[in-house]
């Protein structure tokens, strides 16, 4: 208690760390108490921000997806941000965050948005962040307009504002939406395309293996052959592993027999390859 008066932040910086290694070592029960503290001894509203991401990640990793959701619509009303339920109005926000996309872009290409400047405003920034850490819950869990909803308020708010790493996974997660929404995928291909590129022009290395991952399972294979997305996939692994997301690492393992399905014409040979 004496270091939260005498120091917050470096208590705050401690004790984040302390919660995340905690839901890394499995140790479950003990990390959501860590939450609760964080929440309630936070002196900035912003740094509540990276606790509910904690919360989020957590509650996905253990298939609790509505909770997941839940938390992410509680950060988000932090930052003064109410999104729709669902029906109709959720409908509606996601048609007019596509409009807004059109016109904030207008007759650019897609990937010159890769050299926008850098986003300054830490508010929008973890907002990016929240919105981003909604997505995977609403896609598994079919609510499929907040998943559209999510990286596309990413993308207007990017091109708006500027990027920053979080940019680089909503452009990734708006191809899903270009593709499977509207049909455009040669459009939707781009985006993943400039996902990548900010990634890499950002050196960000955690969040490379989402990022990968998700372009090599849901963008790639609408304008490239199968066998283009197993490396992708491989890498995805590699890095995931290597930065600490055994949950992506799962995910982008798992995604691997997709493409070898396709690819072995006999199923010896699939197992051989593919069976852990």
């Amino acid at each position: 208690a004496v270091v939260w008066q005498s120091d917050g932040a470096l208590a705050f910086a401690l004790h984040i760390e302390q919660a995340e290694a905690e839901y890394l070592t499995g140790r479950l029960e003990e990390a959501e108490r860590s939450y609760a503290q964080l929440l309630q001894r936070a002196a900035d509203p912003l740094d509540r921000i990276d606790v509910y991401m904690l919360i989020i990640t957590q509650f996905e990793t253990t298939s609790r997806y509505a909770d997941a959701i839940r938390a992410g619509r509680e950060g988000l009303r932090l930052l003064g941000i109410e999104l729709p339920e669902g029906g109709a109005d959720l409908h509606a926000a996601v048609e007019a965050e596509l409009s807004a996309i059109r016109e904030c872009l207008g007759e650019r290409p897609i990937a010159s948005v890769v050299d926008l400047p850098r986003i300054t405003d830490r508010r929008a920034r973890q907002t990016l962040k929240l919105l981003m850490s909604l997505w995977a819950p609403a896609y598994i869990s079919g609510q499929v307009e907040l998943a559209d909803l999510a990286p596309a308020r990413m993308v207007r708010l990017s091109l708006e504002n500027g990027n920053s790493e979080e940019s680089a996974f909503g452009y990734g997660m708006h191809a899903t939406t270009a593709g499977w929404r509207l049909g455009e995928y040669e459009r939707a291909y781009e985006f993943g395309r400039l996902a990548i590129a900010l990634n890499q022009r950002l050196d960000d290395y955690r969040l490379r293996a989402v990022i990968l991952h998700r372009f090599a399972a849901l963008t790639n294979p609408w304008r490239m052959p199968f066998a283009t997305s197993l490396p992708i996939a491989q890498e995805a692994v590699r890095v995931a592993l290597e930065s600490g997301s055994p949950l992506v690492a799962g995910y982008a393992q798992f995604q691997q027999t997709w493409y070898g399905m396709q690819l072995e014409p006999e199923l010896q040979g699939f197992l051989e390859k593919y069976e852990p």
